[in-house]
């Protein structure tokens, strides 16, 4: 989703989000990936 709107995926970011296995932080991630416009935006908190 970051990629296709355009929103910069540094690859140590894209690894941790390929690593990720729990469905709750990863549903959270796409949440916060619709309208972050960095994807510290999206891995923060």
């Amino acid at each position: 989703m970051l990629d296709e709107r355009g929103v910069a995926v540094p690859p140590e970011a894209r690894d941790r989000i390929l690593a990720c296995a729990d469905l709750t932080q990863l549903t959270a991630w796409l949440r916060r990936a619709v309208r972050a416009t960095t994807v510290d935006d999206v891995l923060a908190a």
